[in-house]
């Protein structure tokens, strides 16, 4: 949460349809900050089949986050950003996925830090096993993907009906610790 610790207002003296008022909050975030180092890396030329291999070859090294983002080269050529947040430890390895996976020339590196939201989990067993849920601060209830996906391939059932399922039974449940989709087998 922010913790507000003073509040400033001000009035401007120009007369506008709206109020031209300002209201400041000065305080601290609870949530943890972690410092982070942002890689990011534009390319046109990989295939995009093997973008799952190399995420999934960059995520082996325990980075914090991977994604790819579609871009418009300068040259108006469409491209993929390649968005690696990681730990100042992994960087080396990181970099040697990246040289010996893809055809990038040049990493572009930020400082990046990222702010955790206070959120509980909690678990539900479902009649194909454990799913863990995410309760947000709105109250709202999401399972985790990778748990829906090997209960879908597990199970030879379609992705979108374990999540179906999966959310329904995410709503009953008040989120105050684990829950059986059977009572209380």
């Amino acid at each position: 949460g922010f913790n507000i610790e003073k509040v400033a207002y001000g009035a401007g003296t120009m007369n506008l349809d709206i109020a031209n008022v300002l209201r400041v909050y000065l305080g601290t975030i609870e949530n943890p900050v972690t410092a982070v180092k942002t890689l990011e890396i534009n390319f046109n030329d990989i295939n995009p089949q093997n973008y799952a291999y190399i995420m999934d070859k960059i995520s082996a090294l325990g980075v914090n986050e991977v994604y790819l983002t579609n871009i418009l080269m300068p040259n108006g050529v469409l491209g993929t950003k390649l968005t690696i947040m990681v730990n100042s430890e992994l960087i080396a390895e990181t970099i040697k996925v990246i040289a010996t996976e893809t055809s990038a020339t040049r990493i572009i590196m930020k400082n990046v830090d990222i702010v955790e939201i206070q959120h509980e989990e909690f678990i539900i067993n479902s009649k194909w096993g454990r799913v863990r849920i995410m309760k947000n601060n709105s109250g709202c209830n999401y399972p985790f993907p990778e748990d829906c996906e090997r209960i879908a391939v597990e199970n030879k059932i379609p992705l979108k009906e374990v999540y179906a399922h999966i959310t329904e039974l995410a709503e009953m449940n008040s989120g105050e610790g684990d829950f059986n989709e059977h009572g209380s087998d």
